[in-house]
């Protein structure tokens, strides 16, 4: 029984891993794709519209979310380890 606790534990994690790391190329892709803003001086350029799409997106917010997904996925290496 443990084994396959044990097995079950590490699909979980694998299927986790993949699923990850899809969704930072996807994020990846998103950041490739974004206009470069007119560069102010005396502000960050936050906000980038996408070039296909003309969506606006938070490079913070983008920025945060693959950290957030990097962490998770050095804690699920660890864990595999």
């Amino acid at each position: 029984m443990t084994k396959q606790v044990r097995y079950s534990r590490y699909m979980q994690l694998r299927m986790e891993e993949v699923r990850l790391n899809r969704e930072h190329e996807e994020w990846k892709e998103i950041l490739h794709n974004l206009n470069p803003p007119k560069i102010s001086l005396t502000t960050y350029p936050r906000y980038h519209s996408h070039k296909k799409t003309a969506m606006v997106y938070d490079l913070d917010a983008i920025n945060d979310k693959l950290m957030d997904i990097d962490n998770r996925l050095k804690e699920i290496d660890e864990e595999l380890k």
